[in-house]
């Protein structure tokens, strides 16, 4: 289900929306009036997009968009109920874009679901060497500074922090820091399969990082990490752990998500297995527990049962910065949360809750 099309503008959200979106389509497919106009969009928007590039084998009909807008069981329409108001028909845009980006989203979720029913049977494991996409060569790993009379700390920070990485490729020494300057901060440690990683404050425009810097909660979750390994020695012995950053759009995704890519895929290898896991550091505020990405903690299980090995276990896990409380599903409890494999990152133990959800 499409849960929501939702606006930044004020006023009530109300879900029966869906019902005068829909009765009113109805409506005026019966003048024979947007069909016209909502197709030539669609087909604008989806095939313009550059998610949808690959999408040359999808057909849309016309004749299948006014049954499937009237439809409502599908989507629902958390917008200010003055955006649904007709009084003539110079509002056909704005419905027309309402339709559209329903119409998009639904030829997303449609698109994906079968590719990935296709590609399932062929799914397979692979050694990951020098060439997969979530290595960073050396020369695509840069930072610029476009003024650098106003950041001449950052500029020292940045050669410092290159002199470090050098001295310890050529001792072949692992690095452990986190380190900051101002808007910047690397964080390195032997569980990281490439070093540093970056992140760069949102208000820094004079800075840019290639590839694509930690946002907070992925900075905050590295951090985590790093502190966890380093003080349960004890947990580790006898284990190896890795981790390293997905790469969206060319890492590993899962199609039935509309090509969710986790932020993070983590490995701890011990006794002959190795437990894969998922991580997505993200906001949860107006998610549903039936969402996509909430449910991959099942699904994932299932692809690993079609893949039949036994000594690799896969495993996803969102780790939320929002709080509970803050949460708009907040009448679920946390615990329904946590056991599928939502964990909040306002719990002090938040990562001993990640790796207990590693079996």
């Amino acid at each position: 289900m499409i849960e929501r099309i939702q606006t930044g503008h004020t006023g009530l959200l109300n879900e029966r929306n869906a019902d005068i979106f829909r009765n009113a389509f109805t409506f005026l497919s019966s003048l024979n009036m947007p069909t016209d106009a909502v197709y030539t969009d669609l087909l604008a928007v989806v095939f313009n997009c550059p998610v949808s590039k690959a999408w040359y084998n999808l057909n849309i009909a016309k004749n299948d968009i006014m049954p499937l807008l009237a439809d409502n069981s599908w989507y629902k329409l958390l917008i200010p109920q003055e955006e649904l108001v007709l009084n003539d028909f110079s509002d056909f845009s704005r419905w027309t874009k309402i339709a559209t980006a329903l119409l998009k989203k639904y030829c997303e979720r449609y698109y994906y679901v079968q590719k990935s029913a296709w590609e399932k049977p062929l799914l397979i494991y692979e050694l990951m060497d020098d060439e997969n996409e979530n290595f960073i060569k050396e020369d695509e790993y840069t930072v610029s500074i476009s003024n650098v009379d106003l950041h001449e700390e950052a500029r020292i920070f940045i050669e410092n922090l290159k002199a470090e990485m050098e001295a310890a490729k050529k001792a072949r020494s692992l690095v452990d820091f986190v380190k900051s300057k101002n808007d910047l901060m690397a964080v390195a440690f032997p569980a990281s399969m490439y070093n540093p990683v970056m992140y760069l404050a949102k208000n820094s425009i004079d800075i840019t990082i290639s590839p694509v810097p930690l946002k907070e909660s992925e900075s905050e979750f590295i951090q985590a990490l790093r502190l966890f390994a380093q003080r349960e020695k004890a947990f580790f012995a006898g284990k190896e752990l890795y981790v390293i950053r997905n790469v969206s759009k060319k890492g590993i995704g899962f199609f039935e998500e509309a090509g969710f890519y986790p932020d993070f895929i983590m490995w701890m290898v011990t006794a002959g297995k190795q437990y894969i896991t998922f991580i997505e550091p993200h906001g949860t505020r107006d998610i549903s527990i039936e969402d996509e990405k909430v449910k991959l903690y099942a699904k994932i299980k299932d692809i690993e049962s079609s893949l039949a090995n036994t000594d690799v276990i896969l495993n996803s896990v969102i780790l939320t910065p929002t709080k509970h409380l803050e949460m708009s599903n907040k009448h679920i409890p946390k615990t329904d949360w946590n056991s599928r494999n939502v964990i909040f990152m306002e719990d002090s133990d938040y990562i001993d809750q990640l790796f207990s959800k590693i079996h």
